[in-house]
């Protein structure tokens, strides 16, 4: 036991720094570019995964309850992996951005504008999801311990927030025409997924239901009223817009309209001084 106690951080040793000799490999090419894009998607589907695992076992109260908690921790190990693989993917980018970026920009410790603290948010939550993963080790997660376990849930729920937030703004694919469609609703819909899982679970630590079917029932009402909410946010917001705009195009029309009046009365006055320049002329001549 104790040999395959210290095989796993050798061999995960290992990995990272074949991974990471790879990506400086390709640092120049597109391939980083795909690398990293990949590895962020299925970061993302992993925290999610292990996310709403956790959640629904908590709701059901009990593990044999919910068989597929089985693969919640080797979901939020593999979650954990595919972040770091991100990570190290992002900073080793050469290709698109990362070029530009210094050390502390990277490690994710910088706010200046909007850009740099939404991608600091990636690395924050990284930070997170390692803290939670020490924190829910089995050691940690001995009897009398139940304040660890809860700061490393309350960790893993604040690193999938920071992620959204990192990926919804971001993310390549969610803003390319080609996939966008898809890959945005698609994120919008786990987080209200994962938000009316978590307000399901604190209800139910309040025996608010009868049994799982119930507490099922409420999830799935709770994802209707946040989709509801949604869609008349986004409606009122493109109304907002649409008015914005219309109203800007008004002024404009507006202001480009007065300049063509100063233009054709500056035009008739020219005109007009041409005449009478004209009929001077001529005057003079019949004399």
């Amino acid at each position: 036991m104790r040999h395959r106690t210290l095989l796993i951080p050798l061999v995960a040793l290992a990995a990272t720094v074949a991974f990471a000799s790879f990506s400086v490999l390709i640092s120049g090419t597109e391939l980083i570019w795909f690398q990293t894009r990949i590895t962020g998607l299925a970061s993302y589907a992993l925290l999610f995964a292990s996310i709403t695992t956790g959640e629904w076992r908590m709701i059901t109260k009990g593990r044999t309850s919910f068989p597929l908690f089985r693969f919640h921790h080797p979901i939020s190990m593999a979650a954990i992996a595919a972040v770091a693989a991100h990570f190290i993917s992002a900073a080793a980018d050469n290709y698109k951005w990362g070029k530009d970026l210094s050390l502390t920009q990277y490690l994710g410790f910088s706010f200046t504008d909007k850009w740099l603290t939404l991608m600091s948010l990636g690395a924050l939550a990284f930070y997170m999801l390692t803290a939670a993963a020490l924190a829910s080790s089995s050691k940690m997660m001995r009897p009398g311990r139940f304040n660890v376990r809860r700061m490393a849930h309350n960790l893993g729920y604040i690193a999938f927030i920071m992620a959204y937030l990192h990926s919804v703004n971001l993310g390549t694919d969610l803003k390319s025409p080609q996939t966008a469609a898809i890959m945005r609703p698609t994120i919008v819909f786990s987080m209200m997924l994962a938000a009316s899982l978590l307000a399901t679970r604190i209800a139910a630590s309040y025996n608010l239901f009868a049994d799982n079917t119930e507490a099922a029932m409420a999830a799935v009402l709770l994802m209707v009223i946040m989709a509801a909410a949604s869609g008349v946010a986004s409606s009122t917001v493109q109304t907002m817009r649409d008015s914005s705009t219309l109203g800007l195009r008004v002024a404009l029309a507006d202001a480009t309209e007065k300049t063509q009046l100063a233009e054709i009365g500056e035009l008739m006055n020219q005109t007009s001084e041409v005449k009478r320049i004209i009929e001077e002329v001529r005057d003079g001549n019949s004399a």
